[in-house]
């Protein structure tokens, strides 16, 4: 009788690991594999983390890197995102599967600087993988680009903390967002100031960028579409948009976009490629 007893107790046992591991191999959609400084995530209960190397993605997290930060994630069908300094990114959607029905991504660009190099799901169906912006739609298919988003001044929008309040306890300040403006650097600085959203804010300094969608694409082709209308740009080719009613437009060089990654990051992975990359239903469940 006791055996039988330790026989079904470890079946037991067996099948809660099995459902476990399920569940989190269900919800993981990629990983964490370069990172240097702070890259916080939010996810759909509201929950707000410290992500480090090896934290999984999960479909409707919220990313944001702080000042000075990189984070590269890579996903289970090769794509590579890599975020630049106080850069915010939303997974509104990801599904990938050896189906080619089941492929799909859409991620929100907040602002910032990012890096994609498409895998599986742009290769395969081409208009499935999406970048949306407050001025235009990215239609990524298989390109590798660099989007930067520059908000005009006054913009409010609801970001994470950015350092510690000192007028209340760290209980209270866990999961804050501050409601805050972009204001571009006066400094010569490489990074945005965020400023709250009733201080009176300045005009714009001279030699910035003006506010808007930028993109440098560096393999492929992408499409953007606004309510100005649709332009494709090429390898090699920069393109920008001021606002959402305002058509794309190719420039003919570059307009002053600097994204530069420490050296010691992964290579891209994309189509061409990798060993970083987790496959579909091989996502190792990870601390968060």
């Amino acid at each position: 009788m006791l055996k039988r007893k330790n026989s079904i107790a470890t079946s037991a046992y067996g099948l809660a690991l099995a459902m476990a591991a399920s569940v989190c191999q269900a919800q993981s959609i990629g990983t964490v594999t370069d990172l240097q400084g702070t890259l916080l995530s939010k996810n759909t209960v509201g929950a707000i983390k410290i992500l480090a190397l090896d934290s999984s993605i999960e479909s409707g997290d919220r990313l944001l890197t702080r000042p000075g930060a990189y984070a590269r994630m890579v996903f289970t069908d090769r794509t590579a995102v890599t975020l630049g300094p106080e850069s915010e990114l939303v997974i509104l959607q990801y599904s990938y599967s050896d189906t080619a029905h089941a492929n799909s991504a859409v991620f929100d660009f907040v602002q910032g600087r990012v890096q994609i190099a498409a895998g599986g799901v742009g290769a395969r169906s081409v208009d499935r993988f999406i970048l949306s912006t407050s001025t235009a739609t990215i239609v990524v298919g298989g390109a590798t680009f660099i989007a930067g988003y520059t908000a005009p001044p006054g913009t409010a929008q609801l970001h994470f903390p950015l350092s510690p309040r000192t007028d209340r306890g760290p209980s209270e300040d866990a999961g804050h967002f501050e409601n805050v403006v972009y204001y571009p650097p006066t400094d010569g600085a490489t990074r945005p100031r965020l400023l709250l959203a009733q201080n009176t804010i300045p005009g714009p300094p001279s030699g910035a960028l003006n506010p808007g969608l930028y993109v440098q694409v560096l393999d492929g082709a992408i499409h953007l579409t606004n309510g100005g209308g649709t332009q494709n740009f090429t390898a090699g080719q920069f393109g920008f948009t001021p606002g959402f009613k305002q058509p794309p437009v190719i420039l003919p060089t570059n307009p002053g976009m600097q994204f530069t990654p420490p050296p010691t990051f992964s290579s891209t992975i994309g189509t061409s490629g990798g060993t970083s990359a987790p496959k579909p239903g091989e996502v190792n469940c990870q601390v968060r």
